[in-house]
């Protein structure tokens, strides 16, 4: 999510309090054991594999301290901290990458042939660091990322303060926009198709139902919004024809929630 604010130069108007919210400490890369153990051989930190008493769904952890001499690693001078220890203490702990075998909301499949592309994006780098993009470093798109975010926001809800999670999807909306305009603009309607469709299939899932419910978040109002910018881009039968159609069964769908909720 981080990625995706820089990205689209938002993160300059965000409030303190979002930034933190925004910001996960640790990074999260999905692969296998086999993967990191040799990135932590690289990297020359230790690869720690979680117990089963642990209960957690990570293949294993990696402390960014060096095995030789304890300090925390670095790059050019820059340090690799855990950066809401650095804001708030101003104390360099080592960051920590988390290795998982998928990200949360999702299954093997969407990662296989064309659904690869609709949940995911090539990872670019800063100019200053100079390095090209790599076909199998990848990142979730902001619509991957909003799936995994309604998920978590689904499942951890019941047990945990849901602040910050809503303040995050709240947050991905915009991300969200501009990719798919990026998108529509750049390669056209045939092919930004697949991700217009993914939204709409999220916002009408239990999780958007319960967050609109719940905690008054309309997920909907973002592809409304979508909708009429684009509207001279977009195909003429989908604006006329199936986009209200959507709209009306998304309405009677919203209706039919709050009077379960009600009940």
């Amino acid at each position: 999510m981080s990625y995706w604010l820089a990205y689209y130069d938002m993160e300059d108007s965000l409030t303190d309090k979002q930034r933190l919210q925004a910001t996960s400490a640790d990074i999260d890369y999905c692969g296998t054991k086999q993967d990191f153990e040799r990135c932590s051989e690289t990297w020359n930190v230790k690869f720690d594999i979680p117990s089963m008493s642990d209960a957690t769904p990570e293949i294993g952890h990696s402390v960014l301290r060096d095995k030789i001499t304890s300090e925390v690693k670095e790059h050019n001078g820059s340090l690799f901290v855990d950066i809401i220890a650095w804001e708030e203490n101003k104390s360099p702990e080592p960051n920590v990458v988390d290795v998982l075998r998928l990200p949360a909301g999702f299954d093997r499949i969407d990662f296989e042939n064309k659904r690869l592309e609709q949940h995911s994006s090539l990872f670019e780098f800063p100019p200053e660091f100079e390095l090209k993009l790599h076909s199998k470093l990848r990142i979730l798109n902001p619509i991957g990322c909003l799936k995994s975010r309604l998920l978590n926001y689904q499942l951890l809800s019941r047990v945990k303060d849901p602040t910050r999670e809503v303040t995050r999807i709240k947050l991905l909306v915009q991300p969200v926009l501009y990719f798919l305009t990026e998108q529509l603009i750049d390669n056209g309607y045939r092919e930004a198709r697949k991700y217009i469709e993914l939204y709409m299939i999220l916002i009408k899932s239990f999780a958007s139902m319960k967050l609109l419910v719940s905690e008054g978040v309309d997920l909907s109002l973002g592809i409304s919004f979508f909708v009429e910018e684009n509207k001279d881009r977009l195909p003429y039968d989908f604006v006329i024809n199936e986009f209200p159609r959507w709209k009306s069964g998304l309405e009677e769908k919203i209706e039919r929630k709050r009077k379960q909720y009600e009940s």
